[in-house]
């Protein structure tokens, strides 16, 4: 059974997915839905990558930190992980088949796609990972230190 923690991580990570493909695509999205010119279009892919770089770092960390309170113990840590991971890759996933499909976008050949699709699908999986695995390790860290979590540390060191 996931913990709240996973689940949450998973959500998180979904919707970091999604924003990563999303600020990669802004060109192509300012240009076929807005029809923006060259400033417009330019200031709106600022815009998208400065969500992207919220989202995913800032975000994600911020995410991490808070999920962690519900893990209790260290192996924990490995499932938020995974769940970090497959979140992104779905999210990422989804979003590129969504707008490959309402822009019309066409590939080469299925192969193509396929590596397109995974290329983006593992590059923000890895960096949705690392900022989640940061905010729990920052969590962590400041518990242990503080000492303001010293009944799941001991439970967890006793197992």
């Amino acid at each position: 059974m996931p913990s709240n923690g996973s689940i949450g991580a998973f959500g998180v990570a979904v919707i970091a997915g999604v924003v990563e493909v999303l600020s990669r695509q802004a060109t192509v999205i300012g240009h076929t839905y807005f029809e923006f010119g060259v400033e417009t279009l330019g200031l709106f892919t600022l815009g998208a990558s400065l969500g992207s770089v919220l989202v995913t770092p800032v975000g994600v960390f911020a995410a991490g930190y808070l999920i962690a309170d519900s893990v209790d113990v260290a192996r924990l840590y490995a499932a938020l992980a995974f769940a970090l991971f497959v979140g992104a890759a779905l999210g990422t996933v989804l979003a590129q088949f969504a707008l490959a499909t309402t822009l019309g976008g066409e590939y080469g050949s299925l192969a193509q796609a396929g590596l397109a699709f995974l290329e983006t699908g593992v590059s923000a999986s890895l960096a949705v990972t690392v900022a989640g695995i940061a905010g729990l390790g920052t969590y962590a860290i400041r518990a242990s230190t503080d000492g303001t979590d010293g009944r799941r540390q001991s439970a967890a060191v006793g197992e």
